[in-house]
């Protein structure tokens, strides 16, 4: 609730009953009406000015999970970009489906964000391309079993000793 307050949101509270009342837009599917304040409106103004900022984008999981699973032995990356594309490809199919139904125009906002959502998914599926293509001209570096020196440790140490750096274990 503190949030609604610091964007201005508030329940259209009238002083005589103190109870919620529908806002101009009225009740719809069991939603809680809200009417806007005027530091709200100003705030909302400022948002609708304001270009959203590339670099505030919240992390990528599927970047980074590609990145270690490239980086860490023993994974099959084309594995897990072959996971994500069948998710990914059955969630297309599923917006694209919703898309096919009738709507009105009321429906215009909706139908925007589903766009959004196909757009962000095909781009998606253009990627997990590309980085499956870039994965089969440079594959990962993977040592010769047979000339790799037998370590200790599944991962190296994070600082090699001049000991440990040029020591051979023996397999008996």
């Amino acid at each position: 609730m503190a949030a609604e307050h610091r964007a201005g949101l508030h329940d259209a509270v009238p002083p005589r009953t103190g109870r919620p009342h529908p806002s101009a837009a009225g009740e719809r599917r069991g939603q809680r009406p809200y009417e806007i304040t005027d530091p709200g409106r100003s705030e909302l103004a400022e948002w609708f000015a304001t270009p959203i900022s590339r670099t505030d984008r919240p992390r990528d999981e599927l970047a980074i999970k590609l990145a270690l699973a490239l980086t860490t032995p023993g994974v099959d990356v084309r594995a897990v970009v072959q996971t994500q594309r069948t998710a990914t490809m059955r969630a297309l199919q599923e917006y694209t489906r919703l898309k096919s139904r009738e709507t009105d125009v009321a429906d215009l906002p909706w139908r925007l964000v589903l766009d959004a959502m196909i757009f962000q998914a095909e781009a998606e599926i253009r990627w997990l391309d590309h980085c499956e293509a870039s994965v089969m001209r440079y594959p990962p570096a993977t040592p010769n079993p047979s000339s790799a020196k037998p370590t200790l440790a599944a991962t190296p140490s994070p600082v090699d000793t001049p000991d440990t750096e040029h020591s051979e274990v023996s397999s008996s």
